[in-house]
């Protein structure tokens, strides 16, 4: 069926409004039951140059099981964020 992505730009040295909108995310997910498997959650970091694949992976993990933590480039991500 079809899926819908949910994307939360960030950076994990965030430490008031990005835990609070991806714990606020994972208790929304966690509402909608057998249709939970519908979203696709996506946290972009906005500070690719600190946030490494590792330590973005290790902070997702703190949050709604599936989400997917991505980076890339300073310019690929600027991109991104403007795109949204």
């Amino acid at each position: 069926g079809n899926k819908h992505t949910l994307v939360v730009f960030g950076y994990t040295l965030c430490l008031d409004v990005c835990p609070s909108a991806l714990q606020d995310i994972t208790q929304a997910i966690e509402q909608l039951g057998d249709k939970a498997d519908k979203i696709v959650p996506l946290f972009i970091t906005l500070d690719p140059e600190r946030d490494t694949l590792p330590i973005l992976k290790d902070y997702v993990s703190n949050f709604y099981p599936p989400i997917l933590g991505l980076t890339g480039t300073p310019t690929e991500t600027d991109v991104a964020a403007k795109t949204f």
